[in-house]
């Protein structure tokens, strides 16, 4: 077995976050993958976090109460900033579902966003 180690180094600028975000925008589901990474680079928030957010706790409201899934401790998210990204991605999506798989909420899994980053960064 081959291990393969990757050099992550932070996005410190805003045109590597520019094309991070913009290369992420493309395939399948590029609008999803590029609200992902928005969100997290907006609020800190661990990817299992963002996957358990529902449509309806973001539709209306800029400022969220969370749950952290790793630590339970309660937070407050800031999404002022990405609310016209937000209003694109939910404006067909039910209040019920989760926002990054309205098809089969809850499947999409943190494992598979690991996979769009190695798409990304190839």
């Amino acid at each position: 077995m081959i291990n393969i180690y990757y050099n992550v180094e932070p996005l410190r600028s805003n045109e590597e976050i520019t094309d991070f975000v913009n290369k992420a925008r493309n395939g399948t589901h590029g609008e999803r993958n590029a609200l992902l990474i928005l969100i997290g680079l907006n609020t800190g928030l661990r990817m299992s976090d963002i996957l358990n957010l529902k449509v309806g706790q973001i539709r209306y409201h800029d400022i969220v109460h969370i749950t952290e899934k790793k630590t339970k401790k309660r937070r407050v998210i800031l999404l002022t900033r990405l609310r016209p990204q937000i209003n694109h991605y939910i404006k067909d999506l039910p209040e019920a579902n989760y926002k990054f798989n309205p098809n089969k909420p809850g499947i999409f899994q943190w494992q598979s966003v690991d996979d769009v980053f190695l798409m990304v960064v190839d």
